[in-house]
């Protein structure tokens, strides 16, 4: 992240005070900085008072994708202020919650267990466990905990769900390399 292009696209952002940020320049904003800036120039635009609620519930959970570590980015009480706001979304769109809970699956080593990002696909979750040398982790996630999902926004199709794993029971029962049961 070059810090000389994201404060000019934050300044570009905070000017011309009172005019809404479209979604055409929060976007061009994004990917002139990097994904990794993301979002800090959407929490700048949100906190701006100028994103309107259509362009976040589009916005927030690609970004959050996007994003390398999204929790490094942003405060999770930041992250958790927008997905308040924004409401559930799916695919960028507003929409109900499930109405019953889903179990999920995150592949990660123990120190990232309780991360954010989980996937409906027990095969995907695998490989991330395999690629970062960890576990696959399962949890039954009600629907307040859910904050927004994208079935797979531009093709990777990793149907990914951003969870708040506050006070949630999740197991380990697979390690990465295989997927089988462990024993406790």
């Amino acid at each position: 992240m070059d810090r000389e292009v994201v404060g000019d696209l934050a300044s570009t952002l905070a000017a011309r005070r009172g005019v809404p940020i479209s979604q055409e320049v929060l976007d061009a904003a994004v990917l002139r900085a990097g994904r990794s800036a993301g979002p800090w120039l959407l929490s700048c635009a949100f906190r701006s008072g100028r994103l309107s609620l259509p362009v976040l519930q589009a916005t927030i959970v690609r970004v959050w994708s996007d994003a390398e570590v999204p929790l490094r980015s942003l405060t999770a009480p930041e992250w958790l202020e927008m997905f308040a706001a924004a409401g559930y979304t799916d695919c960028g769109k507003p929409s109900p919650r499930p109405a019953e809970p889903l179990r999920l699956w995150r592949g990660a080593p123990y120190k990232y267990h309780r991360r954010w990002s989980w996937t409906a696909d027990f095969d995907r979750a695998q490989r991330f466990a395999d690629r970062s040398r960890g576990r696959v982790w399962s949890a039954v996630v009600p629907p307040f905990a859910l904050l927004g999902a994208d079935a797979g926004h531009e093709g990777r199709n990793e149907s990914e769900y951003v969870v708040n794993t506050t006070g949630l029971t999740i197991q380990s029962g697979f390690t990465g390399a295989g997927a089988y049961p462990v024993a406790h």
